[in-house]
């Protein structure tokens, strides 16, 4: 394993860890899980830096849906961060059209918000800020 997908790997076991706490207070389901990885990793870790570019908040909650979906259905011979840190690099890692590391990530208020199109709601949804190290308590929840 190189020295890339160990760090990789370690983040990912760091954010299981929290996820794990997180969960533990909620009752335990969390269908959003993937967006709360995504969110954590992209705000409170080294993810980016080891990854070599900032994918979006969205790129990475898809990508690691996908790997959970291929994970799952294959055999298991690896921990699943080990092999998410190894599919991490080879995909995203290389993937052109990304912003570069220190490019803000910037989403939607709330990416789980839907809204019809030409709402109001929608209008208030497409507002976007940027993603510093803040809580995600703090976005702007429509009505």
């Amino acid at each position: 394993m190189s020295d890339r997908t160990e760090q990789l790997a370690g983040i990912l076991e760091r954010a299981k860890g929290v996820h794990a706490v997180v969960a533990e207070k909620t009752g335990g389901a969390d269908p959003d899980w993937a967006l709360f990885y995504a969110w954590w990793l992209l705000n409170w870790s080294d993810f980016t830096a080891v990854l070599g570019r900032t994918p979006s908040l969205a790129e990475l909650t898809v990508e690691l849906t996908r790997l959970d979906e291929a994970y799952r259905a294959g055999p298991r011979r690896r921990p699943w961060p080990r092999a998410y840190a190894e599919s991490l690099l080879d995909g995203l890692a290389d993937r052109a059209g990304g912003p570069l590391i220190g490019t803000p990530v910037v989403t939607t208020a709330d990416p789980r918000e839907t809204a019809a199109p030409g709402s109001a709601r929608e209008a208030r949804r497409d507002q976007v800020r940027h993603h510093g190290r803040d809580d995600p308590t703090d976005w702007p929840r429509l009505p």
